[in-house]
């Protein structure tokens, strides 16, 4: 088994190097853990890591370093894998030192870390229930039946958080005394002691840590920037370029789309609406990208049904194409406002998970996805997507039924469609835009973002 290091930091600022410098450092990455209202009563923070099936915890007291609402950990692995490995981390907020008292808050999310010192992650805690509360279960979650797809017969890296100029708020401070190091569940942590942040890459330097799946304190994820995860971000203000500042810019193809006021939350600004008539002829298109091979990942954006919604299906957003390509995914809603992820997993088959409840007309909601070996969810304005049954779907009004609650642990690599906005592209040859169908006409969205890490939504 492993043995972890889990080490306190004291930021007040970062000094930088070189992206090659922290090559050559232990693999190891720098943990922003950002919170809301909860951050001023939190004593201490329980930061638990699931690396190939070992599970170590650790938990650090606290001094009021969250009352700003953000803070930092340096956390190094000993024994690490010599490759690039996949890491869930979850981290929770505490009344009372030691990890005991209510718990207050929660965050969880599944990343990649390469071999080095060159990693940074990013949670936002997020309100929580409930007091004295036990471990979070961090195991995988369980695969479901494979489901048939439908067939559509309706009408036709690695860059680091922007330099924002600003130091980072301190973290834990810098005793230099070591703490003690205690065993958790099966893990076994060695000493634990204070210790500078190895040099990062100088792109991480002064970022505000934060995470962009998260409404701490009804802040607005409009205004936030991109974090370290984020592989390419979708704003809408009159233009499909990338905001994440990766390069992975999209554009607007035919006639018919516009820009209109999006969410009613300051910072949101326009968002990107479809024609209220006629078939597929305005789309969105953001080219496929090495950047979207992603193993595991999420997708948030939001969406606004339309006000008079046809009684067919409405394809969102689409990854897709006619052939059974593993990792290929839509997002739909059907002719009852049901929002429906449609994932193609490397066996063949097409798993579906459906929202609990429907859309209103004309209101905005948050979507979020989650995919990869944490298994494969949706979140609709922070209700997870539970509903299991057939519910109708494809065809003129929606008499081709699916089945909700399918599972997959696939990512999206291998899946080299582009993304279609506003439309299907579940009949086009791979590759292609060509033949699209279920135009998503009268509806909008707005801030689409594609992430290299799971998020909390």
């Amino acid at each position: 088994m492993r043995r972890l290091l889990l080490l306190a930091l004291s930021l007040t600022a970062m000094s930088a190097c070189s992206r090659e410098a922290c090559k050559s450092e232990p693999a190891g990455f720098q943990l922003d853990i950002a919170a809301g209202a909860e951050g001023s009563a939190t004593r201490s923070l329980t930061v638990e890591l699931v690396i190939d099936g070992a599970h170590y915890e650790k938990s650090f007291d606290l001094a009021g370093q969250l009352a700003d609402g953000a803070t930092s950990l340096a956390v190094t692995v000993d024994g690490a894998p010599s490759s690039t490995f996949t890491m869930r981390i979850s981290t929770r907020a505490y009344a009372e030192p030691g990890g005991r008292g209510a718990l207050l808050a929660e965050a969880q999310a599944d990343v990649m870390n390469t071999p080095d010192g060159c990693n940074r992650h990013s949670l936002s805690l997020r309100s929580a229930t409930g007091a004295d509360a036990g471990p979070v279960d961090l195991g995988s979650a369980d695969a479901g039946s494979p489901d048939a797809g439908p067939e559509d017969t309706s009408e036709a890296a690695d860059a680091g958080a922007p330099d924002t100029g600003e130091a980072m708020d301190a973290g834990l401070p810098d005793t230099g005394e070591a703490m003690d190091a205690e065993a958790a569940d099966s893990g076994l942590l060695g000493d634990v002691e204070i210790s500078d942040l190895p040099p990062l890459d100088a792109g991480f330097a002064d970022a505000e840590p934060s995470d962009l799946g998260a409404l701490d304190g009804g802040a607005s994820i409009c205004q936030l920037p991109a974090d370290p995860s984020t592989a390419a971000q979708y704003d809408f203000e009159n233009n499909l370029s990338d905001t994440s500042g990766r390069g992975n810019d999209g554009a607007l193809l035919g006639s018919g789309s516009s820009f209109v006021a999006g969410p009613a939350i300051a910072g949101c600004g326009s968002a990107l609406s479809f024609s209220t008539s006629g078939s597929v002829v305005g789309h969105g298109q953001i080219p496929h990208a090495p950047a979207f091979q992603l193993p595991l990942g999420s997708i948030d954006l939001y969406l606004r049904r339309p006000i008079n919604p046809p009684n067919r299906p409405l394809a969102v957003l689409a990854k897709d194409s006619s052939g059974n390509v593993a990792g290929s995914l839509a997002l739909w809603l059907n002719c009852d406002g049901v929002v429906v992820l449609k994932f193609e997993g490397a066996d063949g088959n097409a798993h579906y998970r459906c929202s609990a409840g429907t859309l209103t007309p004309n209101v905005w909601s948050y979507v979020g996805i989650n995919f990869g070996p944490g298994g494969l969810d949706l979140y609709v304005d922070g209700v997870r997507g539970e509903r299991v049954g057939r519910i109708g779907l494809d065809g003129a009004n929606c008499n081709s039924d699916i089945s909700c609650g399918g599972q997959s642990t696939d990512g999206l690599s291998g899946n080299q469609n582009p993304w279609i906005l506003g439309a299907s592209s579940q009949n086009s040859p791979a590759g292609s835009n060509s033949n699209l169908s279920s135009p998503f006409r009268g509806g909008a969205i707005d801030r689409l973002r594609i992430s290299s890490s799971t998020r909390s939504f």
